[in-house]
C-alpha cells in the first residue's frame, strides 16, 4: 500500500508540472501570436518556462515528502526527464549533447525545487 500512496504523490506532482507547463506555454504561445512579445524574449521564455513547470512540480512533491526531499525531487526528475524524452523521441529528433545538458539542468531544478518544497509543508496540528 506505500507504494500506492507514493505513486500517488508523484502522479499529484507531475500533474502540477504538467499544468503549470501546458498553461504557461498556451499563455505565452498566444501573447507571441498576437505580437505582444517578440522573438528574442520568446527565445528566453521558451528555455524558462520548462525550468518553472520542475521548480514547482518539485516542490509540490517535496511538500509531500515525510522526508527526504531532495530523494523525492529524484523520483520526479526522472519521471520528467523520461516523459521528455519519449517526447523528443515521438518527433524524431536526435539526442545530442545539448539535450543531454538540458536534461541535467532540469534534474538540478527539480531537486532544488523539492528541497525548498519540504520545508515549506504545512504544519501537522
Amino acid at each position: 500500500m506505500q507504494y500506492i500512496e507514493e505513486l500517488k504523490k508523484l502522479g499529484i506532482a507531475f500533474g502540477y508540472f504538467l499544468g503549470s507547463l501546458l498553461l504557461s506555454l498556451l499563455l505565452f504561445t498566444a501573447l507571441y501570436y498576437f505580437n505582444w512579445i517578440g522573438n528574442k524574449t520568446w527565445t528566453i521564455i521558451e528555455l524558462i518556462i520548462p525550468f518553472l513547470a520542475t521548480f514547482l512540480g518539485g516542490m509540490q512533491m517535496g511538500r509531500q515528502a515525510k522526508k527526504k526531499g531532495w530523494l523525492a525531487g529524484l523520483k520526479l526528475s526522472v519521471v520528467i526527464v523520461l516523459f521528455f524524452t519519449l517526447f523528443s523521441l515521438a518527433l524524431d529528433r536526435s539526442f545530442v549533447l545539448q539535450t543531454f545538458l538540458y536534461y541535467i539542468i532540469i534534474v538540478c531544478v527539480t531537486l532544488f525545487g523539492s528541497m525548498l518544497g519540504i520545508n515549506f509543508k504545512k504544519s501537522e496540528s
